[in-house]
Order: structure tokens, then sequence, then C-alpha cells
């Protein structure tokens, strides 16, 4: 089975492939951060990445920053899968 990790890094990959600007984000000082910020033609997508096992769930404080970045007008989704992926780039393209 794929990693989490080895999941991003495809991820990351296929965003640069199409052009999107892509930044791995690391503790901003808010824990429950989205992974990835992709940028494309002026739109962003926040997006978490859950292990492809399908054992990864959000934490209290992933819904809660989820739930922030929404309110403020901001796009965040969670994906497990590249099919997820896939579509979303396409929203984001």
């Amino acid at each position: 089975m794929v990693t989490e990790k080895v999941f991003q890094k495809s991820v990351i990959s296929k965003c640069k492939k199409l052009g999107c600007f892509v930044a791995k984000m690391e503790a901003v000082g808010q824990a429950g951060f989205p992974d990835l910020l992709i940028i494309s033609q002026g739109k962003s997508l926040y997006l978490e990445l859950k292990s492809p096992k399908g054992t990864g769930k959000l934490s209290a404080l992933q819904e809660i920053m989820h739930e922030e970045i929404r309110a403020a007008g901001g796009w965040v989704e969670v994906a497990q899968d590249m099919e997820t992926v896939d579509r979303l780039l396409k929203m984001l393209l």
C-alpha cells in the first residue's frame, strides 16, 4: 500500500507538472493546518491528504481549522486517492 508520504510526493509532482504553485505546509503556528496549498490562475486550494489505505481521519483540530478556512472564504478539501486529487485539480484549473 502507498503511504501518506508517498501519496503526498505524487500529488506535489502532479501539481507542478500542471503548472500550479504548490507548497507543503509545515507547522505554521496553528495546529491542524492542511498539508498543501495549491494555487493556479488566481484560485487557491488548501488540501489535506490522508492515507490511501483509508486509515486516516481528520483530527478535531483539523476539522476546526477547515471550518475556519471555509468561513473566511477559502477552499479546503480532503483527498485519500489520486482520483479525488484529479477531480479537484480539474476544478482548480
